[in-house]
């Protein structure tokens, strides 16, 4: 069972499309401390960073993971000691990864869980194209859905390959990993366990968010994975 996972709802969370910071009760969380009790993952691969993401990430280890014939960049944290630890991998929403979302990653940390903040391709100068840039029908047309669920089926095989990634390290328990998601990031998590995705739980903050009513074709794709 994955430790502290019934304390998940307690956290903050954020709805990154809209650029609004929704804060859920944390108070049950202590996170201070926090910078002492986090460490470098040293044995990941070092890519140099290149402005796209906030700096507030600047302190933590900086890794490519490969996805499609893409390098892919995300950060990696984890609790001080030896492991191994239980892990989640945390997907950012349709805009990229935001500032807003370290005090979450932080509680989790201080839980005991090992992090890996995927970023797919297209966000946050990435490789490869933004999931915008696909949709060339008017939004809420019925073309608009097929080319916007086509496009965020592409972003899961990051998603899965992050998850690979993950379970792959040596600090990590593998049969105790989870993911977790918000708005986009959110659809990423049940997109990937329609395709019955090797981890142990997710969670998915907003899922598809305002999409939902000007994307039928999504709720389709969404509700079988769900099935």
């Amino acid at each position: 069972v994955l430790r502290g996972a019934h304390r998940l709802p307690a956290l903050a969370s954020y709805c990154e499309g809209s650029g609004r910071t929704e804060r859920a009760s944390a108070s049950s969380v202590r996170t201070s401390g926090f910078r002492g009790a986090v460490r470098s993952y040293s044995h990941a691969m070092e890519v140099p960073p290149d402005g796209g993401e906030p700096s507030v990430f600047g302190e933590w280890t900086t890794i490519a993971y490969e996805s499609a014939g893409r390098s892919l960049k995300g950060y990696f944290v984890a609790p001080r000691g030896p492991g191994p630890f239980p892990g989640i991998v945390f997907h950012h929403g349709s805009g990229g990864v935001l500032a807003a979302a370290k005090p979450s990653i932080e509680a989790l940390v201080a839980m005991g869980y090992a992090v890996f903040v995927a970023i797919r391709r297209g966000h946050n100068n990435n490789p490869g194209p933004l999931w915008e840039s696909l949709i060339t029908a008017p939004w809420g047309s019925p073309q608009m859905g097929p080319q916007l669920t086509a496009a965020l089926a592409g972003e899961c095989d990051d998603a899965v390959a992050s998850l690979t990634w993950l379970r792959a390290q040596a600090l990590i328990d593998a049969e105790r990993v989870a993911m977790i998601g918000s708005s986009y990031g959110g659809v990423m998590v049940m997109l990937a366990a329609g395709r019955r995705a090797p981890f142990r739980a997710g969670v998915s903050f907003a899922g598809p968010s305002i999409t939902w009513p000007d994307a039928p074709a999504l709720q389709t794709v969404l509700l079988d994975a769900m099935g």
